[in-house]
């Protein structure tokens, strides 16, 4: 199961209301688990790379 799309950008429209750096992403093609490098089939590894990377620039911004 995964959220809707309409969920998302709702989520998306009170982090910015909010004044939240927090940012949402969808990566075209990765599902739920895709950081699950141990599970081939929900492993996807540009985007584990990229979530990955985006994560730590943001505590190392923010916290």
């Amino acid at each position: 199961m995964s959220i809707p799309l309409e969920m998302v950008e709702q989520m998306r429209e009170k982090l910015t209301k909010a004044n939240d750096p927090s940012e949402i992403i969808v990566y075209e093609g990765a599902n739920h688990g895709f950081q699950t490098d141990y599970r081939a089939a929900l492993y996807h590894k540009e985007a584990a790379e990229d979530g990955w990377r985006r994560m730590l620039a943001w505590f190392e911004r923010y916290v």
